[in-house]
C-alpha cells in the first residue's frame, strides 16, 4: 500500500483531474491511518471536485479520527446532502454523524442520525450494534437497544462483539440470568480454534 500510495501521489503531481486516482489515495490513507495526509488531500480535492460526496466522507472521517468534531460534522453534513443517489454511502455518513454527536454528548442528534442510517439500511449490523451499545451505556430506550442488538445477532450469530453487546444490554436491562448465557457464549466463541 505504501508503494501504491507513492505512485498515486506521483500521478496526481502530474495530473490532478482524474478523480479515481484521488479515491485510491483516500482509501489507502484511511487504511494506513494517515489522517493528517487525508485531511490535507481531501481539502484539496474539495476544491477540485466540490460535488463528490466521497470526498466529504473521507474528510469527515479524518477529522473524526483526529477528534475534531466540529469539522467532522461539517464535512459529513455536506456529504449527506450530496449522497442521495448513493444510499450506502449516505447511510454510513449518518452513522458516522451518530458516532460524532455521541462523542460530544449530543445524544438526541446522535440518535436521530443513527435512526436515519437505519432507515436507509435497516440490516446494517454495525449500526445496529453500536447504536444499541450507546443506548445501553446511557441506560435509555433499553427495549429498543435489546431489539437492535438481537437483530445484529440474528444477522451475524457468531460475531463476538455483537454477543458481548447483547449480553451488556441484557445486564443493563437487569436480565441477569439471560446475560450470563450470552457472556458465556461469547467466551466459548473466542476460545474456539481458528480453522485455516
Amino acid at each position: 500500500p505504501e508503494k501504491a500510495l507513492e505512485y498515486y501521489k506521483n500521478s496526481l503531481a502530474l495530473q490532478q483531474d482524474i478523480f479515481t486516482v484521488w479515491q485510491q489515495v483516500f482509501f489507502i490513507q484511511s487504511d494506513l491511518k494517515k489522517y493528517d495526509d487525508l485531511i490535507t488531500d481531501t481539502e484539496v480535492a474539495k476544491e477540485l471536485f466540490p460535488n463528490q460526496a466521497i470526498v466529504y466522507f473521507f474528510n469527515g472521517l479524518a477529522y473524526q479520527q483526529k477528534e475534531n468534531s466540529e469539522k467532522a460534522i461539517k464535512a459529513y453534513e455536506k456529504g449527506v446532502k450530496m449522497s442521495a443517489s448513493l444510499p450506502s454511502l449516505q447511510s454510513q455518513m449518518f452513522s458516522n454523524l451518530g458516532e460524532v454527536y455521541n462523542d460530544i454528548k449530543d445524544y438526541k442528534t446522535s440518535d436521530l442520525n443513527f435512526d436515519k442510517s437505519l432507515e436507509i439500511e435497516p440490516n446494517n449490523q454495525y449500526v445496529l450494534n453500536n447504536y444499541s451499545y450507546y443506548l445501553s451505556l446511557r441506560e435509555e430506550k433499553l427495549d429498543l437497544a435489546k431489539k437492535m442488538s438481537a437483530k445484529s445477532l440474528v444477522l451475524s450469530p457468531d460475531n463476538p462483539t455483537y454477543l458481548d453487546t447483547y449480553a451488556w444490554v441484557l445486564y443493563k436491562a437487569k436480565e441477569y440470568g439471560r446475560n450470563k448465557v450470552y457472556f458465556q457464549a461469547n467466551a466459548n466463541l473466542i476460545e474456539k480454534p481458528q480453522i485455516a
